[in-house]
């Protein structure tokens, strides 16, 4: 909690600057592979999903509004329809057995999809918000398509929501939090399990709003919890039902307030 209140605090205050300044960055690792182009995973579309627009006990608190990241805005501009409200505003997927399976696979087909490389050697800038095209992709890539992908097979906007946390590391990170009658769970690229909110660890710092997707709100944090609420010991919610493949290290890390920031 002191980490998202200094943030908003700066920002509030024009605080830009100072955080343009701050350390949010890792070594980028600059023997990554040139890409290779590869098409992007072929995703069907499915029937609207069926949604409620009722509280869940075990969603995320929303403490209030927050600053939209920088990323996010870069994002709007170069795709302005991806940022255009759609369907019911504070939606809730009921979380249906074949629902779970299509999540799943989903956010498998993804993880083990796009090759992680930072933007510096992907696109030459430090940060960019996109739909990756090549098979290559930041953490906010693998977001970004998630998003897309269940949009189109029915899934609604509102309840497929852009997060950003700091990660167990203390680096910033972009994952994915859908609203869902079993709470709300989160996709990430960083692993094939898809947890419960408050099971990941992280610090999260913002999250887009269910109401407009163009605002975003400060959330509760998982280290105000010692225990998830859906999920018994560590298991996670949804198990993959194959082994990884690929290593989990790698993925951008940047200050989501500043585009400079690699």
């Amino acid at each position: 909690m002191k980490t998202l209140a200094l943030a908003v605090a700066l920002f509030a205050a024009g605080g830009s600057a100072a955080m343009a300044n701050s350390n949010f960055e890792r070594p980028i690792d600059s023997s990554v592979a040139p890409i290779e182009r590869s098409p992007q995973p072929h995703l069907s579309a499915r029937p609207t999903a069926r949604v409620i627009t009722a509280s869940v006990a075990d969603a995320q608190p929303v403490l209030g509004p927050s600053a939209v990241p920088i990323g996010w805005v870069g994002f709007c501009e170069e795709r302005p329809g991806d940022c255009r409200a759609q369907g019911p505003a504070n939606a809730v997927v009921e979380l249906t057995p074949a629902r779970e399976a299509e999540l799943n696979r989903v956010n498998l087909q993804i993880n083990h999809t796009l090759r992680p490389v930072a933007d510096m050697v992907h696109y030459g800038v430090a940060q960019r918000w996109t739909i990756p095209t090549d098979g290559a992709g930041s953490c906010h890539h693998y977001m970004l398509l998630k998003r897309q992908a269940l949009m189109r097979r029915g899934w609604p906007q509102s309840a497929l929501l852009v997060t950003v946390v700091l990660d167990h590391e203390g680096q910033g990170h972009a994952i994915l939090t859908v609203h869902t009658t079993r709470g709300d769970v989160i996709l990430d690229n960083l692993t094939d399990q898809i947890l419960p909110w408050d099971a990941t660890g992280y610090q999260y710092l913002m999250r887009q709003s269910t109401s407009s997707p163009n605002a975003f709100d400060a959330v509760g944090n998982s280290t105000m919890h010692s225990t998830a609420t859906t999920i018994t010991s560590s298991a996670p919610l949804f198990s993959p039902s194959v082994a990884m493949s690929r290593p989990m290290t790698f993925h951008h890390n940047w200050n989501p307030w500043n585009p400079s920031s690699s």
